[in-house]
């Protein structure tokens, strides 16, 4: 069931679910979806206050999930700073009059080759983005699978792409999709958003069942859930 309430000038839109089964009324709010999970005999009115109470959590949770803050640093010159997996990097931008364009995690700072005539910020963006993808791919695979296989299923196909403000997606084909970004996250991050996508093949909704098979891959969740704003 759609329903809204008001706060101030922004509106809140929620999907209500009633069950028998509740005792409590619960809000969760997933990318740019709220969900509230009421008991069946809570009035209309009780839950509408119960959102406006939360009104401030819900929209700053809201808006944490509409960004992944940029990666670049804030010029591609040399001395910026770039995150790999949750540690800070010196970048070292060199310029060749014409050679190989690159990007490398060497001795313990990111490299960047451009030619001579590249646009630092345009050139240097997407070959660090097609740095960030290729590894994120190699660190997603054996998690995919492990993860996979604990719960019983075969390990599904991922992409690696630009998901907007969403660090991942459950594709309705099956298919797991991560955002690019993840790879300036710690491991455990990565992990995190890897088994909340791959909870999703078993259990579409934030549900009890979501949670305790959520649990189940990463003990935990309930903290990485809050700084990812999951």
């Amino acid at each position: 069931m759609k329903c809204e309430v008001s706060f101030g000038d922004t509106v809140i839109s929620y999907t209500l679910k009633r069950s028998s089964k509740r005792q409590q009324l619960g809000i969760t709010v997933f990318g740019q979806a709220v969900e509230v999970a009421a008991p069946i005999k809570v009035s209309s009115a009780l839950i509408n206050d119960r959102v406006r109470e939360k009104a401030d959590w819900i929209v700053q949770k809201l808006d944490a999930n509409r960004r992944v803050a940029r990666i670049y640093p804030r010029k591609m010159i040399s001395g910026e700073s770039l995150q790999y997996l949750g540690s800070q990097y010196q970048l070292k931008v060199q310029r060749v009059i014409k050679g190989t364009r690159r990007v490398r995690l060497w001795r313990g700072q990111f490299e960047m080759i451009l030619n001579s005539g590249d646009d630092a910020e345009v050139v240097g963006g997407e070959l660090l983005k097609a740095w960030y993808v290729k590894q994120l791919r190699i660190r997603l695979a054996p998690i995919v699978e492990r993860m996979a296989k604990a719960l019983r299923l075969a390990s599904p196909s991922f992409q690696v792409r630009e998901l907007g403000g969403r660090w991942g997606s459950c594709g309705k084909n099956g298919v797991l999709y991560f955002h690019w970004q993840l790879a300036r996250l710690p491991l455990t991050k990565v992990e995190f958003v890897c088994a909340h996508e791959l909870v999703h093949l078993l259990e579409p909704k934030h549900s009890k069942e979501f949670r305790v098979l959520l649990a189940r891959l990463v003990p935990e969740n309930q903290t990485l859930a809050g700084d990812l704003a999951l």
